[in-house]
């Protein structure tokens, strides 16, 4: 009687151990581990989160500048007026219900004049400091409105 040669299990298991190296070494040098790693921040929310975390660093700020001025140039200032773009659906475009529109990357509308905050309306993602899901409390400053 003959044996069949075969081959070890070690031999496989390494062979399968090899060749996920490989395909990890090549998902790394690609490329894709840094599009997994986006998607998983966009998915848990951390994008979003840390956008609503800067924006309410920088109503701080303006809370600041705010507060030492008179209540009508307090509801004339920044903290009260200028619109923060945060894509709240993820989806890299400003939607709000104005007849015309602020763009984010200039914070102007069409005819060329600084977006001013209203009261939200469903979709909108130009919001004031405080706005939710901003909502930045200034003390110095008792309404915007």
């Amino acid at each position: 009687m003959k044996k069949a040669q075969g081959l070890p299990i070690t031999t496989i298991v390494l062979a399968i151990v090899g060749l996920l190296v490989l395909f990890v070494l090549i998902a790394f040098f690609s490329g894709g581990f840094g599009k997994a790693a986006r998607t998983a921040t966009q998915v848990s929310g951390g994008e979003l989160e840390a956008k609503i975390t800067n924006a309410r660093n920088q109503c701080s700020q303006l809370c600041l500048q705010a507060s030492p001025q008179d209540v009508p140039a307090q509801k004339v200032s920044v903290y009260c007026k200028k619109p923060i773009w945060i894509d709240l659906n993820g989806d890299s475009k400003v939607d709000n219900n104005a007849d015309n529109p602020v763009t984010k990357e200039t914070g102007l509308d069409g005819k060329g004049l600084s977006g001013t905050c209203v009261e939200p309306s469903d979709g909108d993602e130009l919001l004031c400091c405080w706005q939710d899901p901003i909502g930045s409390q200034c003390p110095g400053v008792p309404s915007c409105f």
